[in-house]
């Protein structure tokens, strides 16, 4: 099982996510490690595989998005933005294709009529 949990060749702290309350000043590894140390914690984890990885896997699959055209955090950042803002475009589209009558959004309230 891979995890977002620490790292224990860099941190070889122990676990400390099983018993007892956790600290206030605890960090994001701390409370994953929380999370994910029990049965239930993992089974809740473990869907992230069916909600989130499938957009990465149609990134780099159907999109042919293996690597970032540009260097430099900044751009690769803004290159990551338009390639998800045209995965949902493409969603959007979809949606009208198979249901001509739906709008791929929700009106605003207070917003005037569309014409």
């Amino acid at each position: 099982m891979c995890s977002a949990t620490r790292n224990t060749r860099r941190n070889p702290q122990p676990r400390n996510g099983r018993r007892g309350p956790l600290p206030a000043d605890a960090t994001l590894v701390d409370k994953m490690d929380r999370k994910i140390s029990n049965k239930a914690g993992r089974a809740t984890y473990r869907k992230r595989q069916h909600i989130i990885e499938p957009v990465f896997g149609q990134t780099k699959d159907a999109r042919g998005a293996r690597r970032f055209m540009r260097r430099g955090k900044a751009a690769a950042a803004s290159e990551w933005k338009l390639l998800m803002g045209t995965h949902n475009l493409l969603k959007l589209y979809r949606q009208t294709l198979t249901d001509p009558g739906a709008t791929p959004w929700t009106p605003r309230a207070g917003a005037p009529a569309a014409c």
